[in-house]
């Protein structure tokens, strides 16, 4: 695992920090990266991992993220991980519009029965995932089941990019702020 790890991280840094990388993620996206990014390798374990769902506290009003998750999961999973019933999917939500409270974590997942995710990614052997998402959509890995068929792995970037004409952050810059 070790070297799978060095691996991974090389990787991350050489491609997910190039200026070409950059460069294709706008012409795929029309998003240009203000910024090299910050990239991590993570591993989620069956029965052991998660992530709790987190706002990106750092994008200002007028810009958003543009998440791009490499996803590494054994080929001949795509069933088992694509059902989500085994969690390992990535998950973008709203956040609550309670101005009384932050909501730079939330480990409870309020809201009506007919309120859900914007999107959940679950996890596919070598897919590229692209998530643009502005300061009010929160982000987080579902727990892995201990009956998953193995680990999720990925590298996860984040690059700052100018909120799209129409787009959450955008109206929330000329409403005077989040």
């Amino acid at each position: 695992h070790s070297r799978l790890g060095r691996r991974l991280a090389q990787l991350s840094g050489q491609l997910f920090g190039s200026l070409a990388f950059r460069r294709w993620l706008r012409a795929c996206t029309r998003l240009e990266p203000r910024s090299a990014g910050k990239a991590e390798v993570r591993r989620f374990r069956p029965g052991l991992d998660y992530t709790v769902a987190a706002q990106a506290d750092h994008i200002a009003p007028g810009f958003a993220d543009l998440d791009v998750t490499l996803i590494l999961v054994p080929v001949g999973t795509e069933e088992r991980w694509g059902s989500e019933e085994i969690g390992g999917f990535e998950s973008y939500l709203a956040a609550d519009d309670d101005k009384n409270e932050t909501v730079e974590a939330q480990e409870v997942y309020r809201g009506t029965e007919d309120e859900g995710p914007l999107v959940n990614v679950p996890a596919a052997p070598n897919t590229l995932s692209l998530v643009m998402r502005d300061a009010q959509t929160l982000r987080f890995v579902k727990y892995v089941s201990r009956d998953a068929p193995s680990s999720r792995v990925d590298i996860a970037a984040c690059y700052p990019v100018d909120a799209p004409e129409g787009s959450s952050g955008e109206e929330a810059e000329e409403e005077g702020g989040l």
